[in-house]
């Protein structure tokens, strides 16, 4: 069974009691609880502080520190499997988010993070994601001095596919320093992804717009050769900037500080956008889901009267039926005694043995059919059967 803790929760907790002892309560290892509390960034106490707990000495106990731009609040400790067949619960609520750290002592906090320009501006020391690039440019290049009719032609050999690699290079540098984690991205394509906190954030590097034809009026057009670089599904509020155009800022390398600053911004505002939305999703929820079991007790409801409107229908009509087959006894029984009393005075010759088995088997179909002859018992199960097979 799986549990959610905010960071503060779990930390309480570590520090409670030996980790040993709490992760048995969770079900887990004590160093898989010991990885979750590293990857929340908890601290946990040293080696010894419970021996000295033990022995009543008050050692000094850590300070929670503040999250980490991106990084969620909320830490799940094992897996929320559900059976297939699992009987449905109702969903819970997830707790409404609340951010004491202000927009502006955030930008605070991740300019104190990022710190100041990176120094490797170029790649003669380039960051190992840019480097894995590189090295397949330079297989390329080998390859293209033997065979010219290869489709993989080296790429960074073009001034502009070089000096995108190296603004990418610079931020990558830059962004690992602050804490982040840059990660894997394609050799050939213009998107570079970044994991900031539990946050995944995406920039483009990308050619600008391409020239306008000049046909001799008007202000010449721009020159199309500037980068154009792009932070990807950037949260539109507060009105942070998060395109940076050479053709309006100039060279992006002097943007480096700026670019990264606004990246683990905005990876925190996504979080908390996104924590928001996931508490009015669960509200949301909640609240379909008491509207569907409220209609289905309104269907059992509904279902419930016309069960007991059909019953009393037939129990109605089993009664009637019940009327119609005592005349038709009474009738038979008639037929019988008016036809033995025809035959009284004939000949000799007729059968009296077949007529008295006419006679047992006619009054024998009039007692079967007869409901005064059934037992009370039986009267009631008879109208349970029919109400049954209605």
């Amino acid at each position: 069974m799986g549990h959610r803790l905010t960071r503060q929760e779990l930390f309480n907790l570590v520090w409670s009691e030996p980790v040993q002892k709490l992760a048995k309560r969770f079900e887990i290892s004590d160093v898989g609880l010991a990885k979750i509390c590293k990857a929340a960034q908890i601290p946990l106490p040293p080696r010894g502080y419970w021996a000295k707990v033990e022995a009543r000495q008050s050692p000094p106990k850590a300070v929670l520190s503040i999250r980490f731009p991106g990084h969620s609040d909320q830490v799940q400790i094992g897996r929320f499997d559900r059976a297939w067949n699992a009987p449905d619960e109702p969903p819970v609520i997830s707790p409404m988010p609340h951010f004491d750290e202000s927009v502006d002592s955030l930008k605070v906090r991740v300019a104190t993070l990022v710190g100041k320009f990176p120094k490797r501006i170029n790649l003669d020391a380039p960051h190992h994601h840019v480097a894995r690039c590189l090295a397949e440019d330079e297989i390329r290049r080998e390859e293209a001095k033997t065979n010219k009719w290869t489709w993989k032609k080296p790429m960074f050999d073009d001034p502009k596919m070089r000096r995108r690699l190296t603004v990418a290079n610079a931020l990558y540098y830059c962004l690992a320093n602050a804490g982040c984690q840059p990660q894997r991205f394609s050799f050939d394509a213009d998107e570079y992804p970044v994991k900031v906190g539990d946050s995944f954030m995406n920039f483009t590097i990308r050619d600008g717009d391409k020239k306008p034809r000049y046909d001799g009026h008007g202000a010449a057009p721009l020159l199309s050769d500037r980068l154009v670089l792009e932070i990807q599904h950037f949260p539109p509020a507060y009105g942070l900037q998060s395109t940076w155009n050479e053709v309006e800022v100039g060279n992006l390398s002097k943007h480096i500080v700026a670019i990264a600053n606004a990246l683990m911004v905005g990876a925190e505002l996504r979080l908390r956008a996104w924590e928001v939305q996931r508490h009015e999703s669960s509200v949301l929820e909640l609240a379909r889901y008491e509207e569907a079991l409220h209609l289905q007790k309104l269907e059992a409801k509904t279902q419930a009267t016309l069960k007991r409107e059909r019953e009393a229908k037939l129990r109605i009509a089993t009664l009637l039926r019940q009327a119609t087959n005592m005349q038709e006894a009474d009738s038979i029984r008639s037929l019988v005694s008016a036809v033995l009393s025809g035959k009284s005075d004939t000949a000799a010759s007729v059968d009296r043995v077949r007529l008295s088995e006419w006679e047992k088997w006619a009054n024998g179909i009039a007692d079967q059919i007869d409901p005064r002859l059934l037992s009370p018992d039986a009267l009631m199960t008879s109208m349970t059967d029919v109400e049954a097979q209605g």
